[in-house]
Formats: C-alpha cells, sequence, structure tokens
C-alpha cells in the first residue's frame, strides 16, 4: 500500500493538465459547434481526456490504502465521501438558482435542477455523479486484496462488453446488440468511471520501460483502429456525440495518457525537484483544480457574453485561457476566508 502522506509532485502537474483539457473542451462547446468544424472534433476528443485523467488519478490515490479496518473506512466517509456529498448537494443549490435567476430557468425547471432530475449547468454531471463513485472506492480497494483475478476479470469482461456494444450501435443505429451489450445510460457512465479508477490504482506497474512501452504502442495502434472508421464513415455531428467516457475511444485513450503523464512527469519532476518556488506553486494550483472545475462554467458564459469571441480554433484557446486564469484567481482568493466549509471546494490543507 502507498503512503497517504508522501507527496507526489507528478499528480500535481497532471490535475493541472486534466483541469486545462476539460476548460479547453467546454469553451470549444459553446462557440464551435455551428458550425462544426475538424478543429472542433479535434478539440473536443483533447478536451474529453480531461475527467479520465482526474479519475484515474482518483484511483491511483484512493484504492491503493488500506480499508480493513473500521476506524480507516470511518475516516474516508468522514474526510472524503460525506464531504462530496456535501459538496454535491450545495453547488446543485447554487448553481439551481443561478440557472433560474440569471439563464432565465422556469419553476419546473428549477424543479428539477433542485431534485437532480437535470443539471443546472453542464459539468455538474461529474460533480453530481462523484459520490457514487467514491462510494465504491472501499470496496474496490477490499476486494482487489482479496480477489484480483476475479475483480480484472469482472473490469476487463465488462468494460469490453460495454464498448464492443456501444461501437458497433453507434454504426447500426442499435440494430444489432442486444440491450444487455449496450447500457447506455448514467450506470454505464458509473461502469466506466469506476473502471478508470481501477487502472488507475494499477499505475505504479507501469514504471517498468518494457511494460510501458508496450502498453503506449498497442494502445495507440488500438487507438487508430478505432478512429479510422469512426472518421471514415460517419458525419461530424454523430463523431462529436459519441465522444463521450463511457465510449471505448475516449476510455482508451485517457488510460493511454495518463500512464503517458506517470512515467514522463515523474521523470521530469525529479528533475526539477530543487525548485523549490516553482514547485510550491504548482501545488498550490493543483489543490484549487476542484474548485476550478466548480466555478469555470458561470465564468465561461460570463466572458462570452461579455466579449462574444467568434468562431475558431485560436479564439477559443484564447477564451479557454481567460476562462483558466480567472477560476483560479476567485478560487484563491475564496480558499483565504476564514473557516471556509471544506465541502465547498475540497481544499486539503
Amino acid at each position: 500500500m502507498q503512503s497517504e502522506k508522501k507527496h507526489q509532485m507528478w499528480l500535481d502537474y497532471s490535475r493541472l493538465i486534466a483541469i486545462m483539457l476539460v476548460i479547453i473542451n467546454h469553451s470549444n462547446e459553446q462557440i464551435n459547434i455551428n458550425p462544426l468544424g475538424k478543429s472542433s472534433i479535434l478539440l473536443e476528443f483533447m478536451g474529453r481526456m480531461g475527467v479520465p485523467i482526474f479519475l484515474i488519478l482518483t484511483g491511483y490515490l484512493m484504492i491503493n490504502r488500506e480499508y480493513s479496518k473500521q476506524n480507516i473506512i470511518h475516516k474516508f466517509v468522514k474526510n472524503n465521501l460525506l464531504n462530496i456529498c456535501y459538496s454535491a448537494v450545495f453547488w446543485t443549490v447554487v448553481f439551481s438558482f443561478y440557472d433560474f435567476f440569471f439563464l432565465q430557468a422556469n419553476t419546473d425547471d428549477l424543479i428539477k435542477d433542485l431534485i437532480f432530475q437535470q443539471r443546472p449547468l453542464p459539468q455538474m454531471w461529474y460533480i453530481q455523479i462523484l459520490p457514487v463513485i467514491y462510494a465504491f472506492i472501499p470496496l474496490l480497494s477490499l476486494v482487489k486484496n482479496k480477489l484480483p483475478s476475479y475483480l480484472r476479470g469482472i473490469f476487463i469482461v465488462g468494460t469490453i462488453m460495454l464498448s464492443v456494444g456501444g461501437y458497433i450501435s453507434t454504426f447500426t443505429d442499435n440494430k444489432y446488440i442486444p440491450f444487455q451489450w449496450n447500457f447506455n445510460g448514467s450506470w454505464s457512465l458509473v461502469f466506466a468511471m469506476i473502471s478508470l479508477m481501477f487502472f488507475g490504482s494499477y499505475l505504479d506497474k507501469f514504471a517498468n520501460k518494457k511494460i510501458y512501452t508496450t502498453f503506449i504502442v498497442g494502445n495507440s495502434m488500438l487507438i487508430l483502429f478505432l478512429s479510422v472508421p469512426l472518421f471514415m464513415h460517419l458525419p461530424l455531428q454523430n463523431i462529436f456525440a459519441n465522444f463521450w467516457y463511457d465510449q471505448p475511444l475516449i476510455f482508451i485513450s485517457g488510460a493511454t495518457i495518463s500512464v503517458f503523464l506517470y512515467v514522463v512527469l515523474n521523470s521530469v519532476t525529479i528533475q526539477t525537484r530543487n525548485n523549490l518556488i516553482f514547485q510550491k506553486l504548482i501545488t498550490l494550483l493543483a489543490k484549487l483544480s476542484y474548485a476550478v472545475y466548480v466555478l469555470h462554467y458561470v465564468i465561461l458564459l460570463t466572458v462570452i457574453k461579455l466579449i462574444n469571441p467568434s468562431h475558431g480554433i485560436k479564439n477559443t484557446l484564447l477564451l479557454a485561457a481567460i476562462v483558466i486564469v480567472l477560476p483560479f484567481a476567485v478560487a484563491y482568493i475564496l480558499s483565504k476566508i476564514p473557516k471556509l466549509p471544506k465541502f465547498i471546494f475540497l481544499i486539503k490543507k
């Protein structure tokens, strides 16, 4: 089991890369959908890597811990799971009223937002589903220690079924895949997210150069195999709609990039470990990544309203740069409020 106390700088770099990708993705979706071009598809694909990176990092940190003692479970529930539950409820209420007062949602929408029947803002899907995902962490850790082969088999078989079913149904309009092999909806997403976390718990296995090279090369070929027919046979709108987290292309690409970051950033951070000032800055920003995720969509909508950016990849990247800087500044200022509840931004001291 890895130590909870040891700080790993590569994780901080990875969190910052992940939140930047998320913001690039949402900026792209706001200004590049009409008309939808190949550059928009590329940015969408790149941006979708942010969430898998976050989930894999969570699995790496949280699953490889000791949960067999009762007090450890209690500590996890108190310090992690409950805070995430409180955060989901808190931000659901805040953004539901934001949607009602500032985005002119009607009363029916407000009620649906407040009772989790729809999302007040797009990023809320992740915040609201996190408590469900986190609830599985101790169970995954315990079963991984007792029945590792059995658990790996469940995730390998389940992921293949979900991926094959989803991928084939994309091209056949659900004609040739039984319902059981194409379980779309929230639970398929939960399974995909838990699978990514479970994969993350094995990241340290890729420190071996031979394993790392084989994985990167093999997955790169698989990504190419999956993406070529997608781009050759589907219109851009269909490709765009299929870039979701329960799809094999996103799952495999996210896992590949996470392994790449693990190996490369571990090497980079070892080489730069004497630059303490820079490391402290990166660590500070990484601690604010959840806060930035929470706040960025409101700031994104505000900036778009103020500057009305035009369509194009350059404008998208410029918009994303602005929206990356502003939430960090706002989150940092708010985090200095004395006795700010931990669940607001999930900032660990």
